[in-house]
């Protein structure tokens, strides 16, 4: 058996194939398609801009994005009492 190709994955095989994955080199995306519509896409190319190691980018952060996407802002807490512990004595 060869020995095994020492090209970092982005994400597992298998993972990718159950994801459905859709790989465009040349265009350095990827897209996963996750059910019901939802698709999260990522743009290597435009990531690769950032800071590496050594030419290799090994995180990637796409919470933000999620975040974003998926999260309802609350509004600052106004309450003075709730927000911090008393510092008065009985």
């Amino acid at each position: 058996m060869g020995e095994e190709a020492q090209d970092p994955l982005i994400l597992g095989r298998p993972f990718l194939a159950t994801a459905g994955a859709i790989v465009k080199v040349k265009e350095g995306t990827i897209d996963l398609r996750l059910g019901k519509g939802h698709v999260l896409h990522f743009d290597i190319k435009e990531k690769m801009k950032k800071p590496t190691v050594f030419g290799q980018a090994f995180y990637i952060e796409e919470m933000g994005t999620l975040a974003d996407e998926h999260l309802e802002e609350l509004p600052p807490e106004d309450d003075e009492e709730g927000a911090s512990p008393s510092t008065h004595s009985p």
